[in-house]
């Protein structure tokens, strides 16, 4: 597990909606207190999205306060939750970001940032999940691995100062 100053994310990347909410809605039962997800304008905007009966309030309400970054290069806005993702991504964007690739650049390899801004590229959703311990991460993957997601990864992301 990484130290205090480093925070463990899951990560699972979902084609579409309805696996990823069921993923929500098990991490939820389990007590997994920040997730969020992360994707293009356009996804945010579904209808299915908003159709969706039983979604967490606090999720439903993270995606309701959606933060929106627009970079100079493609693709269109990416929107991402409300939360803590969303406030690092901010500060990546504040640094004058050209694309979506390069903010998450500070937090893992390149290749890793450049395999996500594809999966943006293609219309997918990245779903994070804080992990709190090992028990967390162990519990936490199992389940997102059992949703049918397109693939699960764990980074540690260094925090960017105010």
């Amino acid at each position: 597990m990484a130290s205090k100053s480093a925070p463990r994310y899951a990560l699972a990347v979902f084609q579409d909606w309805p696996p990823l909410l069921l993923a929500v809605s098990g991490l939820r039962r389990l007590g997994f207190p920040q997730i969020g997800v992360l994707g293009r304008l356009a996804s945010f905007t579904a209808p299915e999205l908003h159709t969706v009966g039983g979604l967490d309030t606090r999720f439903r309400h993270g995606i309701e306060r959606r933060t929106e970054f627009r970079f100079p290069k493609p693709p269109e806005a990416i929107c991402c939750s409300d939360g803590n993702l969303a406030q690092q991504l901010s500060r990546r964007v504040e640094e004058s970001c050209a694309s979506f690739a390069e903010a998450p650049a500070a937090w893992m390899m390149t290749k890793q940032a450049l395999d996500l801004a594809d999966d943006i590229n293609r219309g997918r959703l990245l779903l994070w999940v804080r992990l709190f311990s090992p028990e967390q991460e162990q519990e936490g993957c199992r389940l997102l691995l059992a949703s049918a997601p397109l693939r699960v990864e764990v980074h540690d992301f260094v925090p960017i100062p105010v």
